[in-house]
């Protein structure tokens, strides 16, 4: 059965000692078209120390140079492609944050106090609030507020 390599063959290892790439072979039986696929690692020298023939043909085959610049533009997709997924994972992380935050902002205006207060400033300080930390501090100072603790009865609740 004979094969043939994909012309995307890259350097597994710095020093041009291991090459990697993917092996065709038809399919007994199947058109054509189908082949199977097998990524294949071949390293310069086999155990007995004699130079790997696969070796030799995927280097003869597709010559330094284009596996060299395979080996480029493989590195380059793979940090891009690092950097998209660490992009994506912190959007998502900042997306789930955003809304725990919304959803506790609206469990505060749930609290009667807050609810019921008239003072508005606070009340959109806690709607504009940009953490928990800040969400749960501004709610407490209105509720202290509204329970009369800063010293300004005008708004002292007979509870």
């Amino acid at each position: 059965m004979k094969y043939e390599y994909v012309d995307n063959a890259y350097w597994e290892a710095e020093d041009r000692s291991i090459v990697k790439c993917i092996r065709l072979t038809p399919i007994e039986g199947a058109p054509a078209h189908k082949k199977k696929k097998d990524v294949m690692q071949f390293s310069k020298y086999l155990k007995n120390g004699s130079e790997c023939p696969n070796y030799k043909e995927v280097v003869e085959k597709f010559g330094i140079k284009r596996i060299d610049e395979n080996t480029t533009e493989r590195k380059e997709r793979k940090l891009r492609e690092e950097k998209e997924r660490r992009a994506a994972a912190e959007q998502k992380k900042k997306t789930v944050e955003l809304e725990k935050l919304f959803n506790l902002k609206l469990q505060a205006f749930e609290i009667e106090e807050v609810k019921n207060s008239n003072d508005r400033a606070l009340r959109t300080k806690i709607r504009r609030a940009k953490n928990e930390v800040e969400m749960n501090a501004l709610t407490t100072i209105l509720i202290a507020k509204e329970f009369g603790m800063f010293g300004d009865n005008t708004n002292e609740r007979a509870d």
